[in-house]
């Protein structure tokens, strides 16, 4: 039980950090992009970003229910 637990712990431990770390990277991305887009092009830019991000949520939801309904 505690190695499962340690396991899981670890785990936790890597995924936050890697999201942590994508989110920092977003944000420098953004920033960039910020810097060299004139504020008209760079609201264009941001809404296509907002809309990926939600067709990639999007399917991460489906994918993760079908992998779950397999198994």
């Amino acid at each position: 039980m505690d190695n499962l637990k340690n396991k899981t712990l670890r785990s936790l431990f890597v995924i936050y950090t890697f999201r942590i770390l994508w989110m920092g990277i977003n944000f420098v991305r953004s920033v960039i992009i910020a810097r060299l887009l004139f504020p008209e092009d760079f609201a264009i830019v941001a809404l296509a970003f907002t809309f990926i991000h939600f067709v990639e949520q999007l399917f991460t939801f489906v994918f993760s229910k079908v992998i779950i309904q397999k198994k």
